[in-house]
């Protein structure tokens, strides 16, 4: 997710996971929807393709993480430094929005059982690519896997 927000891994979080500290940091507070308040957010212990153990997030939290910017950017709570994860997360949203949209035609029609198996990533992808082509390498297979 940090990647996915454009945030270099690591950082100063001492000692905090990074996530949960942008997440819940003061600027962002007012905007954050329930599942994003302080205590909330627990890391999910799972298991990549390849079977390293590794810990995420609920994939949807992305999404409420990406509302919750849009609407600090909005209300103009964020700083300079953040203006850049509110672009990726506008260009996110749009990526979810197109990719669900097919995703939900595809199952009142059907057509989900017919489609090839990574119909939306290629989908996702060819948005995000034309989008913001330098990011694209930044999303890991596993995060069309475990996300789409």
């Amino acid at each position: 997710m940090i990647t996915a927000l454009g945030m270099t891994p690591g950082g100063s979080s001492h000692g905090q996971d990074r996530m949960v500290k942008f997440a819940t940091q003061d600027r962002l507070e007012p905007f954050t929807s329930e599942r994003l308040k302080p205590g909330t957010l627990v890391p999910i212990e799972f298991r990549t393709p390849d079977g390293r153990r590794t810990l995420g997030y609920e994939a949807t939290l992305l999404a409420d993480i990406c509302d919750a910017v849009l609407e600090a950017r909005k209300q103009g709570s964020l700083t300079e430094k953040q203006q850049h994860v509110a672009k990726q997360c506008e260009i996110l949203v749009r990526g979810f929005a197109r990719v669900g949209i097919v995703a939900l035609v595809d199952e009142d029609t059907g057509y989900q059982a017919d489609r090839a198996r990574d119909a939306l990533a290629k989908i996702w992808e060819e948005f995000v690519a034309k989008e913001l082509r330098k990011w694209v390498k930044t999303f890991p297979g596993e995060f069309y896997r475990e996300n789409v």
